[in-house]
């Protein structure tokens, strides 16, 4: 199923998107037209319905900012988390251990946001 706000594809129990936040229909009757009508967009506009690549799962904010953009996004935890472990990297390996962290936050901001929205509205 595809959120029919901003597209992007969603399981079938979802109360919420974990893309946009956009509240999903809850009427079975409705749900049912919804999906029905998502899969014929799909067939219809492959390109913006399809699954994209690895590539887009790079987030720049959470590169760019690290823990802040955790801290902005409600996860505090994973941004102390982050910021600890950024700090004693670069303590240890000086310049690369803290690029490693932004790294990480830049694969992984867009996983980590989606969990916690999952765990936020479910």
């Amino acid at each position: 199923m595809f959120c029919p706000e901003c597209g992007e594809e969603i399981g079938e129990n979802h109360k919420f998107c974990g893309s946009c936040g956009h509240k999903l229909v809850e009427d079975e009757h409705q749900l049912t037209v919804s999906t029905k009508v998502d899969e014929e967009a799909n067939r219809l506009n492959q390109d913006k319905y399809s699954p994209k690549s690895s590539s887009s799962n790079w987030n720049w904010p959470a590169f760019l900012f690290g823990p802040f953009w955790y801290l902005y996004k409600g996860m505090v935890k994973k941004a102390v988390l982050i910021f600890i472990i950024g700090s004693v990297t670069a303590y240890v390996i000086p310049g690369i251990g803290a690029l490693a962290v932004w790294l990480y936050c830049g694969f992984k901001g867009n996983d980590d946001l989606e969990k916690h929205l999952a765990k936020k509205y479910n």
